[in-house]
């Protein structure tokens, strides 16, 4: 008799993510690309793209007034 093999579900690896305002569009090739307005992106690529000076953290609370939430 063989032993059955119990096979868990992978673990949904959670990414973090942040909010930034751009005043522009804008693509970089590395990166990706923002669009104006809020923009939600990766924690690592957000530490790219705040190098650029159209670019800024946005709050919780501004992205929610924003949509009206």
């Amino acid at each position: 008799m063989s032993k059955a093999k119990t096979v868990k579900p992978a673990e949904k690896v959670t990414e973090e993510k942040v909010a930034l305002f751009s005043t522009n569009n804008l693509f970089w090739n590395e990166v990706g690309k923002l669009s104006i307005g809020y923009n939600i992106v990766s924690a690592e690529n957000a530490e790219k793209w705040l190098r650029h000076k159209a670019v800024r953290k946005a709050t919780p609370e501004e992205v929610a007034k924003a949509y009206g939430v």
